[in-house]
């Protein structure tokens, strides 16, 4: 649940600098609306620096919020809700990791599995 605390930080204050240390240095960066695949800690750092910038640019008119929640089956699975509202416009995309010894080592952005069947009333 730490590196989901940290990766939810750095979109919650839209900085980079939660992740240098959580990520693998051959982490993959997939998601289901950018067409090529990004490979290694500093293409995923810079690529998430500049759509955080991005996003921050056009803060007035949207928001962004990263809640850890758990995806639905069995085993529930840990991952990220992540909202960005521009406008009267809401888009839910979900977040979910995999680690290796304590790293992230892939990250993937997706709307299937749907963000909906995510939980994230956790206590």
């Amino acid at each position: 649940m730490d590196l989901l605390t940290k990766l939810a930080e750095a979109w919650n204050t839209l900085s980079v600098s939660p992740l240098d240390v959580v990520f693998d240095e051959n982490v993959v960066y997939e998601s289901q609306w950018v067409f090529s695949t990004l490979n290694g800690k500093q293409s995923v750092l810079n690529y998430l620096e500049g759509k955080f910038s991005t996003i921050g640019t056009k803060a007035a008119k949207g928001s962004v919020e990263a809640k850890i929640g758990f995806l639905d089956g069995d085993p529930e699975q840990p991952c990220i809700l992540l909202t960005q509202k521009a406008g009267d416009e809401i888009q839910k995309v979900s977040i979910l990791i995999e680690t290796v010894d304590s790293l992230i080592t892939r990250i993937d952005l997706c709307g299937i599995p749907e963000p909906e069947r995510i939980k994230t009333d956790i206590q």
